[in-house]
């Protein structure tokens, strides 16, 4: 369905800032934070539920990884997924090792289930830079199949990444995401 400008939100997942005066015109919000990665999220959703939305920019065509709760139309207000064609990465229609081509930046598929079974990451080898999703990032991990999940931590573990934009909670350094990875493997006993 489509989200009028003036609508008022009334599903309880929402956060504290004042619904009485949201507008679809500021639902998002976006940082640029380098290498053209752009942050796009959605304040009024409460921390926990929210996601972290990562839009890319290449020479042909944006990547964007994850769409957010779909509550309000990213299309319409929020201009950069719309500069060019713009690839939305769905984890069920991607396999380990495809390749998505932004015509400057390649990005591999890497399948990592764990959280869930369809979970992938997406490695940019030139840049060094990984959208994690919920398999990894600086906040309490959700593991639904720790034996599964150790595994997909290991096959991860020895990527020479810089930077880390995870699914949730702010990026990362290399060496942070690597020490998040030991903590994980130290306390699963792997």
């Amino acid at each position: 369905y489509k989200v009028s400008s003036q609508l008022i939100c009334q599903i309880r997942i929402y956060g504290e800032r004042d619904l009485d005066t949201s507008t679809a015109h500021d639902w998002y919000v976006t940082r640029h934070v380098g290498d053209d990665v752009t942050y796009v999220g959605e304040p009024y959703i409460k921390e926990f539920y929210r996601c972290n939305m990562w839009h890319v920019r290449g020479r042909d065509r944006g990547m964007l990884v994850d769409s957010g709760m779909g509550v309000v139309s990213l299309r319409d207000y929020v201009p950069l997924v719309t500069e060019k064609p713009c690839v939305a990465v769905a984890s069920r229609i991607v396999e380990d090792g495809d390749v998505i081509d932004l015509g400057d930046r390649v990005f591999t598929v890497i399948h990592t289930p764990g959280h869930s079974q369809g979970e992938i990451v997406l490695w940019e080898e030139a840049t060094r830079i990984l959208f994690s999703g919920d398999m990894i990032y600086d906040g309490p991990l959700i593991d639904d199949d720790v034996p599964v999940y150790v595994e997909s931590m290991k096959k991860i573990q020895d990527l020479p990444v810089r930077v880390m934009h995870g699914g949730h909670f702010p990026s990362s350094n290399g060496e942070h995401y690597r020490d998040i990875i030991r903590q994980y493997l130290e306390e699963k006993g792997a």
